[in-house]
């Protein structure tokens, strides 16, 4: 690809697109004098914050810094790469960007090109196929259809379409000038005994679409019973079942506009929420959720809803995606379809208004699962298994003050647990090995005089390395910015609560100063805090604040290792016989 080239393609986008228009078809802009204005998309944001101006062709966010002009905005959007972004624009502008880019990826593209191209044709036809028939009410799947409550105006707004019991789906796209190979490559039809035969067959056809509303494949579900419920489009060089969540496409505005999306796992239980009004909704169609679904997912939002069917396998499916979104900094909630099996069937029950009123009744991702599993256990009847997938979920959650309240939780309501080593497992962020969890109930160990001296001196030592860190990181973002890097969390309850004003102001675009500091609070304690934090004074350079905060980082853990190994002796002096000394030992 020349350099040059693509320096054209960008001079001529930034000539004829109007950042206004471009970025209005993401979210709402309200127009303020010169300039609009617009809740940002790349933060939490509740009042608008972020300034357009169709003058400079730029956008702003005074609150979270995001800023730039039309392709940075719909790269960041959108999460994908520079060149997609350059082509997303061309072609909202018809804009030929081919002349310009001519590298080996085009190559591919071309292919992926002729694949969906095909694939609209096909659309065409199935949808045409579904509308001649639909007057025939005692067809099977005119009465599916009608069971399922799917309107024309359904059909119509989701391409819904039928693939008949013969092969005339081929003879339709070889009229149009496909070749035989062309329609095998994309997935639409396969060999059998040396002929081409259908690929659907006798199946009602839900189009698949990709981020940017192409069709890259289908699924067709059968009404006979006859083979796999849903058959989905093989893998092509348009179709990855792994990169595509069912309506995200139709999905992404609602979303980025109610600040949270809605994740389901079939294409009816999308379909049905979308005709109760709730478009900010996404299906997994059944396949495992991938990283690349967690990237397409957060370019949009950062709080979930799961709403899976309400049955062992739809718990697990709810257990297996909340996890993997939790390492990612999500806000998961979770919705449970009560007295019905799913989505669908719950709105058949009970309406639509009373679906759209469950959505007051949500349950953090969390208590879902404690109230679940562990709400009925007590000490005498623990299921230990369940206790570590419980811990294993916690220790995934970032949000530290979280974790310590779902870990306390939890010893609150078995106290016979061994309280110091869970809170040092889940303090962690190192998933918690199954192994490391205690399988039987311990007795809380008496605690030796000297023993308890030296821990209170280690103590004391990591508290004043916390001061001369809150102290750093008051001086410089950047100082902030490693504490996230090194993922450091502060022991002591008011420094955390310190740690967190100081994140809000820099958030906000404020430098943090122990003036702005002790304002936000009426605290005592955070106050004499904050007072012994004052009081701290070095002669380290902004320069080399970072190596400063380092330092106290590494004699932090090295504290926290001696600490332990300390509790570990005493527990070990204390155990009266060599099997408890070994339990100990294999719990370490």
């Amino acid at each position: 690809m020349s350099k040059n080239n693509l320096n054209e393609l960008i001079q001529i986008i930034e000539e004829k697109a109007s950042i206004e228009d471009v970025i209005s078809d993401y979210i709402h802009l309200e127009k303020r004098g010169a300039n609009y204005w617009a809740i940002c998309p790349f933060h939490q944001d509740t009042n608008p914050s972020m300034s357009v101006s169709p003058q400079k062709k730029i956008f702003k966010c005074f609150t979270c810094g995001a800023g730039g002009g039309i392709i940075s905005f719909v790269q960041n959007y959108e999460g994908i790469s520079f060149i997609d972004s350059l082509k997303k624009i061309s072609s909202k502008y018809d804009i030929d960007y081919k002349q310009f880019i001519t590298d080996k990826k085009q190559i591919i593209d071309h292919k992926k090109d002729k694949i969906i191209e095909i694939n609209y044709t096909a659309q065409e036809f199935f949808k045409f196929t579904l509308e001649s028939m639909l007057n025939n009410f005692e067809h099977p799947v005119v009465k599916y259809l009608a069971e399922r409550n799917l309107t024309h105006e359904d059909i119509d707004t989701f391409n819904i379409g039928y693939a008949p019991k013969d092969d005339s789906l081929i003879n339709f796209l070889v009229g149009k000038g496909f070749t035989e190979a062309e329609i095998v490559n994309a997935g639409l039809a396969r060999e059998v005994d040396y002929k081409i035969r259908n690929y659907f067959f006798d199946r009602i056809i839900f189009p698949i679409e990709d981020a940017n509303g192409r069709v890259v494949g289908f699924s067709g579900r059968t009404t006979t019973g006859s083979g796999p419920k849903y058959l989905n489009s093989p893998e092509t060089r348009a179709f990855k079942k792994t990169e595509i969540l069912y309506n995200f496409n139709k999905a992404r505005s609602p979303a980025s506009l109610k600040k949270f999306l809605v994740v389901v796992e079939g294409f009816m239980d999308s379909i049905a929420l979308h005709k109760a009004g709730v478009k900010n909704v996404v299906a997994t169609m059944g396949t495992a959720f991938s990283e690349t679904h967690q990237k397409n997912i957060k370019s949009i939002a950062k709080n979930i809803i799961l709403l899976f069917d309400n049955d062992k396998a739809g718990f697990k499916t709810t257990i297996d995606v909340g996890s993997k979104l939790l390492t990612q900094g999500f806000v998961i909630k979770v919705l449970v379809p009560e007295g019905s099996k799913d989505v669908d069937e719950f709105i058949e029950k009970n309406g639509e208004k009373a679906l759209l009123a469950l959505f007051s009744k949500t349950y953090e991702f969390l208590n879902y699962y404690f109230d679940s599993i562990l709400s009925n256990m007590t000490d005498d009847s623990i299921d230990y298994e369940k206790i570590r997938e419980y811990l294993s979920l916690v220790s995934k959650e970032t949000d530290s003050m979280k974790r310590e309240a779902e870990t306390n939780k939890l010893l609150n309501k078995f106290p016979n647990l061994d309280q110091e080593q869970i809170k040092s497992h889940v303090n962690a962020l190192s998933k918690i090995k199954v192994t490391d969890v205690p399988r039987q109930v311990i007795e809380k160990p008496r605690k030796s005089r000297k023993n308890q001296e030296k821990i209170q001196i280690i103590d004391q030592r990591i508290l004043k390395n916390e001061i001369k860190i809150l102290w750093s990181i008051i001086q410089s973002k950047e100082s902030l910015d490693l504490l996230t890097k090194k993922s450091f969390f502060f022991k002591a309850l008011s420094h955390k609560n310190i740690h967190s004003m100081i994140v809000g102001m820099y958030d906000s675009g404020i430098q943090p100063t122990f003036e702005n500091l002790e304002s936000k609070t009426d605290d005592e304690n955070i106050l004499n805090r904050l007072a012994m934090v004052k009081e701290f004074s070095t002669r380290v350079s902004a320069e080399k604040l970072a190596e400063f905060v380092k330092l106290n980082i590494m004699d932090i853990q090295l504290l926290e290792r001696s600490r332990s190994l300390l509790k570990i002796k005493e527990r070990l002096a204390e155990a009266s016989t060599t099997n408890q000394k070994n339990n100990i030992l294999k719990q370490i």
